[in-house]
């Protein structure tokens, strides 16, 4: 017997959460899905074990800090620059 496969909408559907998150927790390889043509199906089998689980997401990464140069109000680097000497 094949297992039945579902769409991502239909996988986003049934966990409450979007599309894009389904395909972000394939691609860290928290959920295993199949491509079919253009297509990504996850199997039922595969949804029922993120529900059995008992949780929204799936085991993940905490994410990483985010790393910015800070920025004046007005854009620029708070970066000093030496004067021109004469």
């Amino acid at each position: 017997m094949t297992p039945r496969l579902r769409s991502l909408r239909d996988t986003a559907i049934e966990l409450g959460v979007s599309k894009d998150t389904v395909r972000r927790w394939i691609s860290r390889g928290l959920v295993r899905a199949v491509r079919l043509g253009k297509r990504l199906l996850v199997a039922q089998t595969e949804l029922d074990r993120l529900v059995a689980s008992g949780t929204q997401q799936p085991a993940v990464q905490p994410p990483r800090a985010a790393t910015r140069k800070s920025r004046s109000p007005q854009g620029r680097s708070n970066t000093k620059t030496a004067a021109p000497t004469r």
